[in-house]
């Protein structure tokens, strides 16, 4: 549940970084910081968070 719905996030264009605690409250985590574990055990969302970090660094014309 957790991971599809952040690949679902992203996939929208959503903004992952502040609805992330939304969803840590939901799956009953103390802290944000452990829903992060998602992020970092799955490769396609890991992939989806350095296309979006990515995206932020490019300069703008």
């Amino acid at each position: 549940f957790a991971v599809e719905t952040l690949i679902r996030w992203y996939r929208a264009g959503q903004d992952v970084q502040r609805r992330l605690p939304v969803l840590s409250t939901y799956l009953g985590h103390a802290h944000v910081s452990d829903t992060y574990w998602y992020l970092t055990h799955c490769p396609e969302l890991m992939e989806w968070a350095v296309k979006r970090l990515e995206s932020q660094w490019e300069v703008q014309p």
